[in-house]
């Protein structure tokens, strides 16, 4: 551990007594590629279905955050200095949790997920302070869920999700130039535009839910050079 801490701090040091010439190697390039490792966290804004005589029984309805990861490829093409419009196809895996409080107890309804996500951003970046600058993201994504949870004999009240989704994305960001690569740390979040709750439900859940909205917070490290 300690040689590995000498290690970044000799890199790190080496860098700035270089100045800029990390950056005006790096940051002048119109096009360059990366890859993009993240964790997340997400669960859903529920619309619940107003209070009737169909639904009771459920005292309330309660979403839970779940873990997750994420695995992806950058393609970045910087059109103005200081803009950037960036493809980040990646698989995003991850569990949402729904929990109906009911008067006979708790009943959790665990939903996996298996995206294929493809973002377009616009990226602001500000003036370079010696190999550093900030930035922010904003734009569109679109998944693809490959494992939409549909209902089985065996789990009937299993909540399923249709195929697709829209969302609006956003996040902040540092950038870092190195000899070799450009390393970026970024936190978005993100939140969709529609409903994703397919019709074919189970009565109870039929009864309960009006609509889900996911909605996710990542956070990447991306290697771009």
């Amino acid at each position: 551990m300690f040689r590995f801490c000498f290690l970044l701090v000799f890199v790190f040091n080496f860098s700035l007594l270089n100045g800029q010439l990390n950056f005006y190697e790096k940051g002048n390039k119109a096009l360059y590629w990366g890859i993009s490792l993240g964790l997340n966290t997400s669960n859903f804004r529920i619309d619940r279905q107003p209070h009737s005589e169909a639904n009771d029984t459920i005292l309330s309805i309660d979403d839970k955050s779940q873990p997750g990861f994420n695995l992806g490829l950058i393609g970045n093409w910087q059109f103005n200095r200081y803009f950037d419009l960036r493809f980040i196809p990646n698989m995003t895996f991850g569990e949402k949790l729904i929990q109906y409080n009911t008067i006979s107890g708790v009943v959790d309804n665990r939903i996996k997920t298996t995206y294929i996500s493809l973002p377009v951003h616009i990226r602001f970046k500000s003036e370079p302070v010696n190999d550093w600058r900030v930035f922010v993201v904003a734009g569109l994504k679109y998944d693809l869920n490959i494992d939409p949870q549909i209902r089985t004999t065996s789990e009937p009240n299993k909540i399923s999700l249709r195929k697709a989704s829209l969302s609006m994305e956003y996040g902040i960001g540092l950038q870092y130039f190195f000899p070799y690569f450009i390393f970026s740390p970024e936190l978005k979040y993100s939140h969709s535009l529609n409903n994703v709750l397919d019709p074919n439900q189970s009565d109870l859940n039929r009864s309960a839910i009006r609509g889900l909205y996911p909605r996710g917070l990542v956070f990447t490290l991306n290697f771009e050079g």
